[in-house]
């Protein structure tokens, strides 16, 4: 196990990010969200579980 430090993932798991980087583990976004429509990406949030949303901004996007 990873001692709690701020460190990259792959100093302490160097297989996942092997996985990261073959393309074959992928983050689960759900929605990317404007930060102006937060309230829109807060009602997703709360629902079923079916990924992460992501607020965006202007240079984001």
């Amino acid at each position: 196990m990873c001692p709690q430090t701020w460190r990259r993932a792959s100093a302490c798991d160097p297989d996942r990010s092997a996985l990261v980087d073959s393309g074959r583990l992928r983050p689960a976004i759900a929605r990317a969200v404007p930060l102006d429509r937060v309230p829109d990406a807060y009602r997703h949030a709360t629902g079923p579980a079916t990924g992460k949303v992501v607020l965006t901004t202007s240079a984001a996007r």
